[in-house]
């Protein structure tokens, strides 16, 4: 059950104790605070304050009737906004939303402060504590201040706080009404309060003052009107089975359907210019390419080392010998390729034929084809190099797209907080006074990640030997986990994280956080990542195989005769 306390009986020393039972490790201040009126104080003039904007609201501090959500190991903001008696209410930290989902309904008055970004599923915390207000009831949030309190314009925290999103007041505007209907509230007070704030505080140094937004809305009835608003977005006519017959003044000219019948290809150049082992894989390929096109005139052009199979094979009408490629490719004598085009473009002066196409799936042969005369032109184009194809298949190759890779992100790519670089490295030293368990100390680098399976090695040195070490690893801003826990660092000062990545993802941060056994200090290196190999795509032969029905396809549609036929009547 959630703790449920009203705080009438909460203060002074009292208070520290009870905030300490749920935050060990961020101690709150016993001392008086100024209240929500001077909270609100700016230069140059007094802000508005919630009593004087929130009717009956300073009277329901008295009688205790505001209910105040806070979550375990958060800062409990009592005695700060002088908001001292209230029924404090603990939240689940996995899943708040079913907490808050026994608060009573008919709350009038309903605190967030300093809660909503530390929070993942705002979505449901949101809609499930507004669903508890009364009509006219008032939801009161108050949350960081992006360019007050964390100078900073993207995650992780520059001062090492929890919090999941920055917020500015458009940012939390529109969180709200992404998760309530918009027509059962109204936004009636919303400042952004730096009273006190210096803003002459270097950058690196915490600021000081007040720092953060402040939000409250009203909940009103439902109008009639609201399941109604999305008439009038599309205009709607009545059905009419006679808007489908056109006049003839109106109907549409007649289409033709350009396509190669069957006929028309009389002559194919095939280019299969690989070493032996990728000409025997070819053999289906070059069965299929006859039995699609039996009358047609099919000329091969291959190595010498596979001219005399293709002759005895009868599937070619005529064999043109062509060395682009060496016998031997572990021999690494190639023949100049410059010179081998221009002597295939020879090769082919004079001649012209309705269909070329280039068995080979790489690309290193794709441009000969552009050196003979042909209608169509045919290949594997799995980049969109070659958009002068004109029957083209993509796909992808397994030894291009599935091959392993693998890098360094030194300790340069990385941020930290008051840490020293020496040597090439991040020193995590954390002094006692303010060594606190699980603080962030090193993130970045930010980087860009395909996808795949990787192994992500953290290098440290060997004062974290035998320990382990707290990691996550986020993207987007830390809206997206890949990985949270902690990695046992071997004798060599390597703690290994195994990491599943589902789609190509930007902005991929590491996170180090300190653990009390490194108090002392221990150097962070940089991280060795490593992708591994997958099979991906299909095998050479199937490709080849796919090409050619492709070719089939495009070049003897099954509907070409009947088109001519409607044309004539």
């Amino acid at each position: 059950m959630p703790q449920l306390r009203n705080r009438k009986s909460i203060s002074g020393r009292a208070l520290s104790k009870y905030a300490q039972r749920f935050a060990p490790s961020i101690p709150v201040s016993t001392q008086r605070a100024r209240n929500i009126s001077d909270c609100e104080q700016k230069p140059g003039g007094k802000g508005a304050t919630f009593e004087t904007v929130i009717p009956e609201f300073a009277q329901a501090l008295v009688n205790g009737d505001v209910v105040d959500l806070i979550l375990p190991g958060a800062d409990v903001p009592i005695e700060r906004d002088g908001i001292t008696r209230t029924q404090a209410i603990l939240l689940d930290p996995d899943q708040p939303h079913l907490t808050a989902e026994r608060i009573a309904y008919g709350c009038r008055y309903l605190l967030m402060r300093n809660l909503l970004q530390n929070v993942k599923d705002y979505r449901s915390l949101l809609r499930t504590s507004f669903a508890r207000l009364a009509i006219d009831g008032w939801l009161l949030i108050t949350v960081p201040h992006q360019f007050l309190a964390e100078r900073k314009f993207r995650l992780p925290s520059r001062y090492g706080s929890k919090a999941l999103r920055f917020y500015t007041p458009a940012s939390l505007a529109a969180e709200i009404e992404e998760a309530l209907d918009i027509t059962q509230y109204r936004i009636r007070f919303l400042q952004e309060d730096d009273a006190l704030y210096d803003y002459g505080r270097p950058i690196r140094d915490r600021p000081e003052g007040h720092q953060r937004i402040i939000l409250a809305l009203q909940k009103i009835s439902r109008p009639a009107w609201a399941d109604e608003m999305d008439l009038g977005d599309s205009v709607e006519v009545p059905y009419d089975r006679n808007d489908r017959i056109l006049p003839a003044n109106l109907a549409p000219a007649v289409t033709h359907v350009l396509a190669s019948a069957p006929a028309t290809i009389k002559s194919i150049l095939v280019i299969k210019l690989d070493h032996r082992g990728d000409y025997l894989l070819a053999q289906p390929a070059l069965r299929q390419l006859r039995a699609r096109f039996a009358n047609s005139h099919i000329t091969l052009v291959c190595g010498t080392w596979n001219a005399g199979d293709a002759q005895s094979s009868g599937l070619f009408d005529q064999i043109v010998p062509f060395n682009f490629f060496g016998e031997d490719a572990s021999a690494k004598r190639e023949p100049n390729r410059e010179i081998a085009a221009r002597q295939f473009a020879d090769l082919m002066e004079g001649h012209s034929f309705d269909l070329a196409i280039d068995l080979r799936f790489f690309d290193d042969t794709r441009h000969l084809l552009s050196l003979v005369r042909a209608k169509y032109r045919a290949g594997f184009d799995g980049l969109a190099n070659f958009s002068w194809l004109d029957i083209k298949l993509n796909l992808p190759s397994p030894t291009r797209d599935g091959q392993a890779t693998q890098g360094f992100w030194p300790s340069e790519a990385f941020s930290c907080h008051e840490r020293h670089r020496v040597d090439g490295a991040i020193l995590c030293a954390l002094p006692p006074k303010l060594s606190v368990r699980n603080e962030l100390v090193v993130w970045g680098p930010y980087a860009s990640l395909e996808a795949g399976q990787y192994e992500l090695v953290v290098q440290v040195d060997a004062r974290a030997r035998g320990r382990h070490v707290m990691v996550d690893v986020v993207c987007d801003q830390a809206q997206i986990t890949l990985f949270v826990g902690k990695i046992k660092v071997d004798a060599k000062g390597e703690g290994v994280v195994g990491l599943h990545v589902p789609d190509h993802l930007h902005g991929v941060e590491l996170r180090v956080y300190s653990q009390r056994p490194f108090e002392r200090g221990y150097r962070f290196r940089g991280v060795r990542y490593r992708k591994m190999g997958s099979i991906v795509g299909v095998h050479q032969r199937e490709s080849m195989m796919l090409l050619v029905e492709l070719v089939a396809m495009r070049l003897q549609l099954p509907y070409s005769q009947d088109q001519q036929r409607d044309d004539m009547r």
